[in-house]
């Protein structure tokens, strides 16, 4: 009974009103804090249907998931994630994205990562640690998708017709989660997935600046799906998200 209690007090409120009072917390106490907010954020998501509430939980959850904390379920986290932003596209956009290119591939990765940029510079990008890779992919340079373990990964390039980078709903319901969003410089026209491996992928697209996400399925695979936008290439990333 204490449970369905508390489940109905969630509202967007309750949760603005905890995210505000977690900035005063000291560090470990917060983190112990954005355990529970997290559970909350699940639960109000499933029953959301504005679009406020739902851009406030989107930006909560992928800040709480850039932190590094132990016992959290961060497959829940990402689960819910993806769901909000299926959620963002019908109220952003009235309908389901359209993906005007597809391209799957078997990558093999040595490092633990595939990397999104506009050129295959495997050399230079590869070899950067994290905070070397956070501050390029902060300027727009390329995004790097870390996979956490060595192999070879099933992965779908697409380009979907609107300035988010969302699946359609048919895709979307099989995902279990989300890495990190990016806007990244395509000057080239050409955008490639890599890794240290010597396999690659790659799509012809109109130059310009296009916001990525990538989301993965219970069995691991990857999609990386590209948006174009009018944004800046500029993002805020300070961890890389590694969800495996």
């Amino acid at each position: 009974m204490q449970s369905s209690k508390y489940i109905k007090d969630v509202t967007y409120q309750s949760i603005q009103d905890d995210w505000q009072k977690s900035y005063a917390m000291p560090t470990k106490e917060r983190l112990k804090f954005f355990r529970t907010l997290g559970n909350d954020i699940v639960i109000a998501i499933g029953k959301e249907k504005a679009l406020e509430p739902l851009e406030f939980y989107i930006g909560a959850l992928r800040n709480i998931l850039q932190l590094t904390f132990e016992n959290i379920d961060r497959t829940a986290l990402q689960k819910a994630l993806t769901s909000a932003l299926a959620k963002q596209s019908f109220l952003l956009f009235g309908r389901e994205p359209a993906i005007q290119q597809k391209l799957r591939k078997n990558l093999k990765t040595e490092s633990g990562s595939f990397l999104i940029a506009d050129c295959l510079d495997k050399e230079g990008l590869i070899a950067l640690d994290d905070d070397a890779s956070c501050k390029l992919i902060n300027e727009g340079a390329f995004l790097r998708v870390n996979t956490g373990a060595d192999g070879v990964f099933s992965v779908t390039l697409l380009l979907v017709d609107v300035p988010e980078p969302i699946l359609p709903k048919k895709e979307a319901r099989k995902m279990v989660g989300a890495f990190d969003t990016a806007v990244i410089s395509v000057s080239t026209g050409k955008i490639y997935v890599f890794s240290d491996a010597p396999s690659c992928c790659s799509l012809d697209i109109e130059a310009g600046n296009y916001k990525i996400c990538s989301y993965y399925d219970a069995a691991e695979r990857l999609y990386v799906v590209l948006a174009k936008t009018n944004m800046a290439a500029e993002n805020a990333l300070k961890v890389l998200t590694n969800p495996f």
